[in-house]
């Protein structure tokens, strides 16, 4: 099982947590049920379909009734599941900006932290 970790800013500001937040009741427990289900079963665990990998970083692909999100995120020293950036997924392929924005947080939490 995996300790679920959400980013944060410097200024300590939760990216993840506040698009989560921004969801309906019913979308907010679908997502992080998924979030949670992975964290207890790791990637081997997962569905393979709902788990992709692109530039080094994984994302999980959720589906509810109005739409489909991603949530970014990395394993970080074997225990930690690190939430790195979500979005509602809206069009076919994922954009190079979510994927930046992924690899750049990722970046600076191993800057602060370093590599576990």
């Amino acid at each position: 099982m995996f300790d679920i970790v959400f980013f944060k800013t410097e200024s300590g500001n939760s990216p993840v947590e506040k698009y989560i937040e921004s969801l309906e009741n019913e979308q907010i427990e679908i997502v992080l049920s998924q979030i949670e289900q992975l964290s207890i079963l790791g990637l081997k665990g997962m569905p393979g379909k709902m788990i992709k990998t692109v530039s080094g970083i994984h994302y999980l692909r959720i589906r509810d009734k109005k739409g489909a999100h991603r949530v970014f995120f990395t394993i970080e020293g074997g225990r930690i599941l690190l939430l790195l950036h979500a979005f509602e997924k809206k069009e076919q392929k994922l954009k190079k900006a979510d994927i930046e924005k992924a690899l750049a947080r990722h970046k600076e939490w191993r800057r602060r932290y370093g590599k576990l």
